[in-house]
């Protein structure tokens, strides 16, 4: 019975790690696209990162809001960028402008 214990023990660890390995795995792969999302918002918004400014800092003016602000929004976990975007009525535009490329068969998925 011992050895059945210790073997049902070994297994359960086993997932238990597995399942961490997964969860660091994706948090990774959701990190670079927003990564990647914020390198697109400051490319649209004609934005760069001066020398002496993070990433944080150059969104923050691409977006037109304080450090404060962001960390508000990130907290209430709401995308920054498509608040801007909506809150604009740019994502409107973007959504009118893919849909007319869809239609054209422009882009793949058309």
């Amino acid at each position: 019975m011992r050895q059945t214990l210790y073997k049902r023990l070994q297994q359960v660890e086993e997932v238990a790690r597995a399942r961490q390995q997964r969860e660091r795995s994706d948090k990774g792969a959701d990190t670079g696209k927003f990564l990647k999302k914020i390198s697109w918002f400051l490319r649209v918004r004609g934005v760069e990162k001066q020398g002496h400014e993070s990433l944080v800092e150059a969104l923050c003016r691409a977006l037109e809001i304080d450090g404060m602000e962001l960390r508000r929004q990130l907290a209430a976990r709401i995308d920054p960028i498509n608040k801007y975007l909506i809150d604009n009525g740019l994502y409107e535009e973007i959504q009118k402008e893919l849909q007319k490329k869809k239609a054209a068969g422009t882009i793949p998925g058309g």
